[in-house]
């Protein structure tokens, strides 16, 4: 009798393990919108001041695993450069790219409050570059101004930390993100001003996605 109880107990409580672990995937999609902080980080090194942007795009997340997924993006990206030159003469580079990261998604906490990470690898296209050239004294004139960038497509690594809150109406999270790219966009053979030429970016945004799962639903039972 002992060990039927035994037994009984044991498949009840695996059972009961067993639901608390399954894991519904969810999948959403929306968009995001948010600001960037940029400069060049160059060899040899220029003097920059805080130089700002936009940054917008469309978002695509599907959690597989409890607390692991994917997150990708399409972003419009506002990067570039500031240079602080003196109180007279400015250069100012801006860069608009398209951008795509590929990210693993990670995220802990319960079921309407979740602390996130977003980790991984981007890819870049140059859309266009515009710059604002003003030297009104005698400042030496650096041989890249006038000169468009030599790379247009890029690629580097991003980490993201942020939150999720879900509600009735959709998710909505906000993330703090990081991104530095590997390669080059100015050609550094000899001869060029720089032996290394790489973006780096700060961003702050806030996405507003929806339940796809719950949206499939509400869309059958209106039909």
């Amino acid at each position: 009798m002992k060990k039927t109880i035994l037994i009984i107990t044991t498949l009840f409580l695996s059972l009961v393990v067993y639901t608390q672990n399954v894991f519904e995937p969810e999948t959403y999609f929306g968009i995001k919108l948010g600001g960037n902080f940029s400069r060049i980080i160059s060899e040899p090194s220029i003097k920059q001041k805080i130089n700002t942007g936009l940054t917008s795009g469309v978002v695509f997340k599907h959690i597989s695993q409890k607390s692991l997924g994917i997150q990708i993006e399409l972003n419009y990206k506002q990067a570039g450069w500031n240079e602080n030159l003196d109180s007279t003469n400015t250069y100012k580079r801006r860069l608009d790219y398209i951008q795509i990261p590929f990210m693993t998604h990670i995220n802990l906490g319960n079921q309407k409050t979740r602390f996130l990470i977003n980790l991984g690898s981007y890819l870049d296209y140059l859309l266009s570059e515009k710059e604002k050239i003003n030297l009104l004294e005698d400042v030496e004139e650096k041989d890249y101004y006038g000169k468009k960038v030599n790379n247009k497509t890029g690629f580097g690594l991003c980490l993201g930390f942020g939150i999720s809150l879900h509600s009735s109406i959709g998710l909505f999270q906000a993330e703090s993100r990081i991104s530095s790219s590997l390669n080059d966009i100015f050609k550094n053979t000899t001869g060029s001003h720089f032996s290394s030429s790489k973006n780096l970016n700060a961003e702050l945004s806030l996405s507003y996605l929806i339940d796809y799962n719950a949206f499939k639903k509400a869309s059958k039972n209106r039909n």
